[in-house]
């Protein structure tokens, strides 16, 4: 649309008019959306006194972790107080789900007293959205070998908590120093460094157990490893991914440093098994799944593993049998296709009810 002189001249006042209401009528003028329901804040804070032979520095980590790990156990506790749940923690435990939703922030360090009385106080908090934060716990569910690590992490981290608290209980004073006393506490914050470092990889663990991005796994444990090369949970994944890089010699290898630091990691038996599998020593591979097995009994990608070993030395029968424990645990999929090519007997009773 065109307009000569003097039209321009007679819609002036009506385009300034509409500029000055454009200007001062912002977009939150308008209705707005209905807000969603408001998150679930979670907080809690840990004083930890210093001094000594333990630095602030170490005191304010401490802190940090121990109220991260009373925010798990809260929401835990949520959780398995929610009736979407009900049933879900009859068998398991909440913390490792807990433990993996737990987005933890410090919303306040507070130093306190002076010089030989000093103290560091911490304030963690998460928040959660209830409907998705029980959809999400929902999925977690669904993958047993992560919440096995996670369930690993905590009670890792659990026991370098309390050997630090009793190590600060055992001191007379704040200002007491003792012979070895500031190593122990450096070693121990060491290790708890190591277990963060390793939980920024658990993301990338998919819901097959099989690692997103390895190489960056292979950098990411490394770096846990040397703050503590006795933590067996960063030479698992180490050698997992070392694995699927077709590295098998050496993840074997790590395989084997994480049971000599923690022979009832079930998850890294599993994962020689499988590394033996893959270099044709099935009896050996056999024997580590077993032992995953005796450990932790309803982990049915154990059973499938067994069970492929078993294939590979044609004992059927034994196959047969680990994959419809299997099935009675969840997993399916292994024995569907050994009745496919008529391996396995036709579905019993029992199948079917699994299935």
């Amino acid at each position: 649309m065109f307009f000569t002189a003097p039209d321009r001249l007679q819609w002036a006042p009506h385009l300034a008019l509409l500029l000055f209401l454009l200007a001062h009528c912002p977009a939150h003028a308008q209705p707005a959306p209905p807000a969603g329901p408001a998150p679930l804040t979670f907080s809690h804070t840990v004083a930890q006194p210093y001094g000594g032979d333990l630095s602030e520095e170490n005191a304010h980590e401490a802190a940090a972790v121990l109220a991260r790990h009373a925010l798990v156990d809260m929401v835990a506790r949520w959780l398995a107080s929610r009736p979407q749940l009900d049933g879900a923690f009859e068998e398991i435990s909440a913390r490792p789900v807990a433990d993996a939703l737990v987005e933890a922030h410090i919303t306040g360090s507070e130093f306190f007293g002076y010089e030989d009385d000093a103290g560091a106080a911490v304030t963690m908090e998460t928040a959660l959205h209830p409907e998705k934060t029980v959809l999400q716990a929902t999925v977690l569910l669904s993958q047993p070998m992560l919440l096995h690590l996670y369930a690993a992490c905590l009670k890792r981290e659990q026991n370098i908590l309390n050997q630090f608290v009793a190590l600060a209980a055992a001191r007379r004073s704040p200002a007491d120093r003792a012979p070895g006393r500031e190593a122990a506490f450096n070693r121990h914050i060491r290790s708890l460094r190591s277990m963060r470092i390793y939980r920024q990889a658990l993301p990338l663990l998919q819901a097959d157990g099989v690692w997103q991005a390895p190489e960056t796994v292979v950098e990411t444990m490394r770096e846990a490893i040397d703050k503590d090369g006795l933590n067996p949970l960063p030479w698992n994944a180490l050698g997992e991914a070392r694995f699927q890089l077709g590295q098998t010699l050496e993840a074997a290898g790590d395989q084997d440093t994480a049971l000599r630091l923690d022979p009832a990691f079930a998850r890294a038996w599993h994962s020689r098994g499988t590394t033996y599998l893959k270099l044709h020593l099935p009896e050996l591979a056999v024997e580590d799944y077993s032992a995953a097995i005796s450990l932790a009994p309803q982990m049915a990608q154990f059973r499938q593993s067994r069970g492929a070993a078993y294939l590979v030395l044609k004992n059927f029968s034994a196959m047969c049998e680990d994959y419809r424990t299997a099935c009675g645990l969840g997993r399916c999929e292994s024995l569907h296709w050994a009745r496919t090519r008529n391996y396995c007997t036709a579905p019993r009773s029992a199948d079917t009810t699994a299935q």
